[in-house]
């Protein structure tokens, strides 16, 4: 799987500014922290990409996320198919929560 600067990258559709790739390598460093409440913050002035980016990165989230939500509902089908309704009702809620969030990120998209 790339990595997140990675995938960034190919998000942005331009190469990216001196000051975009400085953040972009925060922003990879930030998402694999183990640290709870980390936080990162991006200043610069008008016009040197800061939205572009943060569009980058919703954009990359929202696939991610897809992509896991997607894998809940497959589970939910094999946990149907093999009479496990437990493991069907988790992943079902898991789902719901899922989309609900991928809703929100892709509600920034528009």
């Amino acid at each position: 799987m790339a990595t997140l600067a990675h995938r960034l990258l190919e998000r942005l559709g331009h190469t990216p500014t001196a000051g975009q790739q400085k953040a972009i390598e925060a922003l990879d460093r930030l998402m694999g922290t183990g640290k709870p409440r980390a936080t990162l913050v991006l200043k610069g002035y008008a016009g040197t990409g800061k939205t572009t980016l943060v569009g980058a990165l919703v954009k990359v989230l929202a696939e991610s996320l897809a992509m896991v939500s997607n894998a809940a509902r497959d589970g939910i089908d094999t946990a149907e198919e093999e009479k496990d309704m437990v493991t069907s009702d988790l992943l079902t809620g898991l789902s719901g929560d899922l989309d609900k969030q991928l809703y929100f990120l892709e509600s920034h998209l528009r």
